[in-house]
């Protein structure tokens, strides 16, 4: 078992290493790191990073043997890349994060035991320590010196977008699929739920497109929207719609001219192609048709709805030939409807609804 992986395949120009444990552990220097590194041949290496840190001088040993690696060396923080891992991630030509990971940078910390003097020591070594990270995170960002130990004093978590705004990382990729495994007991700012809310973001970006998706194919579906869509294809206009003209209302009331009937074949067809469109847009295939009783009863039901339509169209052409019918306008007064004024309905509205409920059901 070890705290770092090295895929290195002969056909490929490029190297693979994998850091996602601690730092140094398992009883595995940096030195074993280094040794590998050196049998890569120079080849460009991607460097993935899942760590909450490690070792300090082990992590500090790895950051400067990959700045003065030859090849290019490109960095990806999938998951978290915290306290001397992060060090790591900017020994990047590339520093990229995925959309669902986080960054976080502290002062470093040690367990120290002795007397006073020892102790003094370990604090002095710590705040070397503290100032060589911040002169690497100032190199990076260009922040100035107060800030970026401010940050690291206050203990500071980056999301990626944050991170990029501050100038940590060059990129932001692709979220990636990462388990929250991590045991943060002894961090301060930090929660198993804002980082299994970070971590998810990947899966609930894809559950909220599946929902948008779901919820639209829901609203096409209802009679209402039904009835919109075929009105749509067919280019029916209903009243007090915008684009409804007072021509529009002429025709409705029956004094097209023969033109306008002549269209009436045009319309059938229109509606023909429609029902199709409709059905291939909710889903249902020519084979599934004939495969179920209830679509090819609803079917016939179209054919004779169609079948109505024509038997229409001669009538009004038998109406349009007599031209006995005038039109009378009626002037409102305080009423808007005229006594004994029929109120103008859609003619192919019950159609339209019948065509609607039928489609929904299939």
């Amino acid at each position: 078992m070890n705290w770092y992986q090295i895929s290195n395949k002969a056909e490929d120009d490029f190297a693979d290493i994998y850091l996602f444990s601690e730092i140094g552990g398992m009883d595995i220097t940096a030195k074993t790191f280094v040794d590998d590194l050196q049998g890569l041949g120079n080849k460009n290496l991607n460097v993935y990073i899942n760590s909450l840190g490690g070792s300090v001088f082990d992590g500090i040993a790895i950051y400067n043997t990959l700045r003065n690696y030859k090849g290019k060396v490109t960095t990806k923080i999938q998951g978290i890349g915290a306290s001397i891992a992060s060090v790591i991630a900017l020994a990047g030509n590339r520093i990229e994060m995925s959309d669902n990971s986080l960054l976080m940078i502290h002062d470093p910390y040690a367990v120290a035991g002795g007397n006073s003097t020892e102790m003094r020591k370990t604090a002095e070594l710590l705040d070397k320590i503290r100032n060589e990270i911040a002169g690497i995170y100032q190199k990076q960002t260009g922040l100035n010196k107060e800030t970026i130990e401010e940050l690291m004093t206050n203990e500071t978590w980056f999301n990626s977008t944050e991170a990029l705004e501050k100038g940590f990382i060059t990129d932001i990729s692709e979220g990636v699929e990462v388990k929250n495994e991590y045991d943060l007991t002894k961090f301060k700012n930090i929660t198993n739920e804002k980082v299994s809310s970070i971590l998810n973001k990947k899966q609930m970006a894809k559950e909220n497109i599946i929902d948008e998706v779901s919820n639209e194919t829901k609203e096409n579906k209802t009679e209402q929207g039904l009835v919109s869509r075929i009105k749509s294809l067919l280019g029916v206009t209903n009243e007090h719609e915008e684009g409804h003209t007072a021509e529009d209302e002429r025709r409705e009331e029956g004094e097209a001219d023969v033109g306008d009937w002549e269209g009436m074949e045009k319309r059938i067809k229109n509606l023909e192609d429609a029902v199709a469109d409709i059905k291939s847009e909710i889903g249902v295939s020519d084979e599934a048709n004939e495969e179920s009783e209830e679509v090819r009863g609803s079917v016939e039901t179209v054919t004779n709805e169609v079948e109505d339509l024509q038997n229409k169209v001669k009538e009004l052409e038998e109406k349009l030939a007599k031209n006995s019918a005038k039109k009378v306008d009626a002037v409102a007064d305080k009423d808007p409807t005229p006594q004994g004024a029929e109120v103008m309905v859609d003619p192919n509205q019950e159609f339209f609804n019948k065509m609607a409920k039928m489609v929904k059901n299939i």
